[in-house]
């Protein structure tokens, strides 16, 4: 496990003259905090940079967003909102004791569009079951899409249009957020960069040119496992390797216990069908 022991407060001289292991890794000690400073600062810029995107992408289109929002929440909630409102519409009663599903089920086969459906006209061979269409038709006109389009749909639309207003004013603010924040973001890194570049150039090799690695390059060094940069490249190099292969034996190991889940389901389905053949031929034996 790498810690921040070797991090150094030393702030990086303007010569970077190395003629020694030692110098090597005092130089190393210097580079790891700005460093990380200088990754740290690069992985925040990328996250402004995804904010400024999502926020952008809300201030498009309102209206269409919220059409968008409202047919979508209108779908997804008719069903239940149907159900709903055929228990309310059940439990409540009038002053002379009508059930106002009754009510409303009169009233809304009484619009245009069923009322002219004439069960009479429509019966055939099979009658019976005319009318359960006719009948399953006139409910879900009256108690799933009257109730979604006249209920539903405008609320869907007023929620949809305060959401949309809400997180288009969080965009915004956001957006004024990262533009406070990202002249000294990128100031930040053009400062840290302009103090590593010519060190990190010179003295670290390119493939390593990040704080976990020079941070294990030190760990080994002054804990005596490396004596020279080769050794301690080496090792972290063997350690990397450890550490995928870990990983790599976890997916395998997770892999393994997958397929001992579905064998034991398919035993047991396959124990299940011995059973039914067994009690088949008990019987066929009786008879």
């Amino acid at each position: 496990m790498i810690n921040n022991q070797y991090e150094s407060d030393e702030e990086l001289s303007g010569q970077y003259i190395v003629t020694n292991e030692a110098e090597l890794f005092q130089l190393y000690i210097q580079l790891i905090k700005p460093l990380k400073e200088f990754e740290n600062a690069c992985e925040r810029k990328e996250q402004l940079e995804q904010q400024t995107a999502q926020a952008n992408l809300k201030l498009q289109n309102p209206v269409l967003t919220t059409i968008i929002a409202s047919i979508t929440m209108t779908l997804i909630l008719a069903i239940p909102f149907a159900i709903i409102f055929v228990i309310l519409t059940g439990l409540i009663h009038s002053s002379n004791g009508e059930s106002l599903f009754y009510a409303f089920d009169q009233w809304a086969n009484n619009l245009p569009i069923l009322s002219a459906i004439s069960p009479a006209g429509l019966l055939d061979g099979n009658g019976t079951f005319t009318l359960f269409l006719i009948a399953l038709l006139q409910f879900i006109w009256a108690f799933v899409i009257i109730p979604a389009v006249v209920v539903l749909f405008p609320s869907m639309i007023v929620s949809s249009f305060i959401t949309t207003a809400i997180l288009r004013k969080r965009a915004k603010e956001t957006l004024k957020s990262v533009g406070t924040e990202m002249p000294y973001i990128e100031q930040k890194i053009s400062t840290l960069f302009d103090k590593i570049q010519m060190p990190m150039a010179a003295y670290v090799p390119p493939d390593y040119r990040y704080s976990i690695a020079i941070e294990h390059f030190c760990n080994s060094y002054y804990n005596g496992k490396a004596s020279t940069l080769k050794e301690a490249i080496l090792l972290y190099d063997d350690y990397v390797h450890k550490m995928n292969m870990e990983q790599g034996q976890q997916d395998i190991i997770k892999h393994q216990q997958e397929l001992f889940r579905e064998i034991e389901s398919q035993n047991a389905k396959l124990d299940a069908i011995k059973k039914k053949v067994d009690r088949v031929n008990r019987k066929v034996g009786w008879f």
